[in-house]
């Protein structure tokens, strides 16, 4: 796995004859749907979605800080297994390009002899951003999995150590 990306895996507990992994795929579906994805594709067990920063949305919508990513649903011998790998990349280079953006500009009109001071600061606010952002982002997106599992009608959730 790339370090601007982020995966884990759930297992679901379900009776074998339930139909717990079809209403799964639609929870998904729908609630992914409903945040104005790029784009939103079903083949299989997967999902595959497209975010990002780049859509009229708020900053508060979930796809925001993600670019991209994935929902896989699998069967287990306790039951069912979502696992997700949602990827950063695009949220790293925005911030990049605007803390270089901010960089230059602050030095040209301040000067090149405050250079590491500013540089010091903008480099903390850069890793704040990124860090907070995807930090917040993955919480949220855990607590996604978790919602849309109990509406398809999953009784035990239990996130798998990685």
């Amino acid at each position: 796995m790339r370090p601007q990306e982020h995966s884990n895996q759930f297992v679901l507990k379900a009776d074998p004859d339930d139909d717990l992994r079809d209403r799964l795929l639609k929870a998904f579906w729908q609630e992914l749907d409903s945040r104005s994805p790029r784009s939103l594709d079903v083949s299989g067990d997967t999902i595959s979605f497209r975010g990002g920063v780049f859509r009229l949305v708020s900053s508060w919508n979930l796809l925001a800080p993600i670019g991209r990513g994935e929902i896989a649903v699998g069967t287990t011998e306790s039951g069912l297994a979502v696992s997700y790998r949602i990827s950063f990349r695009e949220l790293i280079v925005v911030v990049t390009v605007m803390i270089l953006t901010m960089m230059f500009l602050i030095l040209s009109s301040e000067g090149v002899e405050k250079l590491p001071v500013i540089a010091s600061l903008l480099g903390i606010g850069w890793l704040y951003m990124v860090t907070a952002s995807i930090a917040f982002a993955i919480m949220r997106f855990n607590g996604f999995v978790r919602k849309c599992a109990m509406s398809a009608g999953a009784t035990e959730i239990q996130k798998v150590k990685q």
